[in-house]
């Protein structure tokens, strides 16, 4: 089998080991065996079945989580920390987890497979538009605790369901959750006010 260096470089590893808190890649969460094996045109592939799966054993199958190229990237690249801890448009966090459009997101499955299925490798400005990731702001408070959650699933995915930033993403939600209806009612008592949510994301400083 292909060792995890070749898809993340040595100073990946190190860096996975690291905020994983294992000491040999064979300790990982079992999606980066998965990924390493993978041919490049199957990666998003495999990354959408192991969110299908995440999903059911988080009683959330109807939940939508579509695995994009921009999030695909994110994962390979380890990119998961904000360039800022005020920035919605870097690194692992909620927002860019929103809602997506599914005929856009299929759109963009065929033709990341096409890209990469071919014998040329593709343009850096194909590769460009593909991987650009969308940012989306909850409209209804049902939406940001769905972005929450899928942040959730998916730092289980990746770091492990004991790791810190999956149990703070827990208590997270579970707030929010309790929260919703108080919410509500002040959107019911203000509808001309701007009804601002406020998420907390534990894992923006990480690098």
């Amino acid at each position: 089998a292909k060792p995890l260096t070749d898809l993340v470089g040595d100073h990946g590893l190190a860096y996975l080991l690291r905020i994983c808190g294992v000491q040999a890649e064979q300790e990982l969460p079992p999606i980066w065996s998965a990924l390493k094996s993978a041919k490049k045109h199957n990666r998003l592939n495999f990354l959408q079945h192991s969110i299908d799966v995440a999903k059911l054993e988080c009683d959330e199958p109807e939940m939508q989580f579509i695995a994009t190229p921009a999030l695909l990237q994110i994962v390979v690249n380890m990119a998961f920390g904000m360039s800022q801890t005020d920035s919605i448009t870097t690194g692992l966090q909620p927002f860019v987890l929103g809602e997506q459009m599914e005929s856009s997101a299929r759109e963009a499955l065929y033709t990341y497979k096409a890209l990469y299925s071919g014998g040329s490798a593709p343009s850096s400005t194909d590769i460009a538009a593909l991987m650009k990731s969308t940012i989306t702001s909850p409209k209804q408070h049902f939406q940001a605790r769905h972005m929450l959650r899928r942040t959730e699933i998916l730092c289980r995915l990746l770091f492990g369901p004991e790791h810190e930033s999956v149990v703070a993403l827990q208590s997270s939600c579970v707030r929010y959750s309790s929260l919703e209806s108080q919410l509500h009612r002040h959107a019911i008592k203000a509808p001309s006010s701007v009804d601002e949510i406020h998420i907390s994301y534990p894992f923006a400083s990480l690098h």
